[in-house]
């Protein structure tokens, strides 16, 4: 195996006595520490904290207001509903690779139509769960990443509803669907669409015509 060799290390505790400190990028280096160490850092807006070895709960967030937050690639954990009030307002959510759970359209609390401003929504190889249906509220996203984990419901009824989407994956879900000429009234008819990622043996009863 490779072995890492970081210039930046140390505990992100330290930051937790940054009460001015807005933005806080330590992506990829060897830093450590518990989530919970930030809790008191209320003006931070944007964490990027990805493929380090921080750990934690989601629910040490709950406090700050973000609009930002990636810690993909870390053993960070917790309900996505622990930062519901967060989500709402977030543009970019990054959380693959972690142990988070937690039902996607519960934690948004997007069942009730009400838009929120997500642009981003990186979630692949956790366990996150829920019904694609519940989700009419995510209209403004760009990217979907959800591979790999327990989401399921009818797919193709829903990409019509996001009218912004480039880019969608759900490779190995429990996502089924059907391909329609009505479909092409995605994307601003497809001319935007950049990715759809449905690969898997789980996607056998996708049908054309």
């Amino acid at each position: 195996s490779v072995k890492m060799h970081y210039t930046v290390s140390g505990d992100i505790a330290v930051f937790g006595k940054a009460p001015e400190l807005e933005r806080l990028d330590l992506s990829h280096s060897g830093v450590f520490g518990d989530l919970q160490s930030l809790e008191n850092a209320t003006k931070l807006k944007n964490l990027w904290l990805q493929g380090t070895k921080v750990t934690g709960d989601l629910a040490a967030l709950s406090r700050l207001k973000l609009t930002s937050l990636h810690l993909g690639d870390t053993s960070i954990t917790g309900d996505l509903a622990s930062i519901s009030m967060q989500l709402r307002d977030m543009y970019f959510l990054g959380l693959q690779n972690s142990k988070v759970f937690g039902d996607i359209g519960k934690a948004f609390g997007v069942a009730d139509t009400k838009t929120v401003k997500v642009r981003t929504l990186r979630l692949r190889n956790t366990k996150v769960s829920g019904d694609v249906a519940t989700w009419p509220g995510l209209s403004r996203v760009f990217w979907i990443d959800v591979a790999y984990t327990d989401v399921s419901g009818d797919v193709m009824s829903m990409l019509p509803k996001w009218s912004h989407v480039r880019g969608v994956d759900f490779s190995s879900t429990q996502v089924t669907g059907r391909i329609t000429r009505s479909w092409e009234g995605c994307c601003k008819s497809l001319k935007t669409f950049r990715y759809l990622g449905l690969s898997s043996r789980t996607f056998k009863r996708l049908h054309c015509r």
